[in-house]
């Protein structure tokens, strides 16, 4: 298993592992109008989730691995703890960025997109004699 963040050019958390038939699978997840995406290369579907959905995730991906303050020394390996801290460090790096942009149902969010997407302007050519 393998994590990517940054491949391709913004901010992507890429969790590359096997199915337990051996199939590769990998999982993208970035951050884009203030909600999470999430791709996953098994069966091609597409997700989108809020920040808090997705860090209600995180967090139980956390408190599995006996992160939380109740189960002090419990939990799995050491090796597969750090490997599932540093997936939780990512996707907490991805939600402060969505949290960033601004969710999509805010208007000051929503002007600020219309104000960045690129303007196209028709300009008459006059009656066409030169």
């Amino acid at each position: 298993m393998t994590i990517e963040i940054g491949t391709f050019g913004h901010d992507v958390l890429i969790i590359q592992g096997k199915t337990k038939e051996g199939i590769n699978r990998s999982v993208r997840f970035w951050a884009d109008r203030g909600l999470i995406h999430c791709e996953d290369s098994l069966d091609n579907s597409y997700e989108t989730l809020s920040v808090r959905e997705f860090l209600r995730h995180t967090l139980a991906l956390s408190q599995m691995l006996g992160n939380s303050a109740d189960t002090p020394g419990r939990g799995a390996d050491a090796d597969l703890k750090s490997y599932m801290q540093n997936i939780t460090d990512k996707a907490a790096y991805i939600a402060r960025k969505a949290q960033e942009q601004g969710m999509p149902d805010d208007a000051s969010a929503c002007r600020d997109l219309r104000r960045r997407q690129p303007t196209t302007v028709c300009v008459s050519g006059g009656n066409g004699i030169m």
